[in-house]
């Protein structure tokens, strides 16, 4: 079937609002909405207009600002070190004693 775009017009109607836009297929249904005056048929761009218009703002904006950017300086090479690293003393785990508030819990046969 076809598509096509419909706009819904001054007729009030549960399908489409006045002024909204909406692209379907063609069908029986969409053509008694028409006849009746409830939706009015909109000419549609092809495909490729209607993508080229989506994007050509977005596409312009994109090389507007790769002009403002200022130009990278190039990075500095890291320097290779030979020496080795460093020995790290071990460190000893800090157990912290439990709060007096907290309780023992006793154990249980099922704990076992």
């Amino acid at each position: 079937m076809a598509r096509v775009t419909i706009e819904g017009s001054i007729t009030p109607s549960t399908f489409l609002a006045r002024g909204a836009r909406l692209t379907v297929e063609r069908t029986s249904y969409i053509d008694k909405l028409i006849s009746r005056g409830y939706v009015t048929v909109v000419a549609t761009p092809d495909a490729k207009t209607e993508v080229e218009s989506i994007t050509a703002p977005k596409l312009e904006a994109a090389k507007a600002e790769k002009k403002l950017r200022a130009p990278r300086k190039p990075r500095a090479k890291a320097e290779v070190v030979e020496e080795p690293p460093a020995v790290v003393e071990e460190v000893q785990p800090v157990v912290e004693d439990i709060p007096a508030e907290v309780e023992e819990v006793p154990e249980t046969e099922a704990d076992g």
